[in-house]
């Protein structure tokens, strides 16, 4: 399973998100443009996963 990490808020004590995948490859676009997501990292201070979907993009279990 592919998976992006975005530190770029973090801080210490500070909440995880974690964006599930879906129908489509992960990109790690989405940890650096102004999506929700990130604006909401900005504001609490976390850090954010992000997960590509089984099957999807270049996360193949069976390879």
């Amino acid at each position: 399973m592919r998976y992006f990490v975005s530190d770029e808020f973090y801080r210490p004590g500070g909440p995880v998100f974690l964006l599930l995948g879906g129908e489509g490859a992960a990109s790690a676009r989405w940890l650096s443009a102004p999506t929700h997501i990130m604006l909401l990292a900005k504001q609490y201070g976390a850090l954010v996963f992000q997960l590509e979907h089984r099957f999807y993009g270049r996360s193949l279990p069976t390879k």
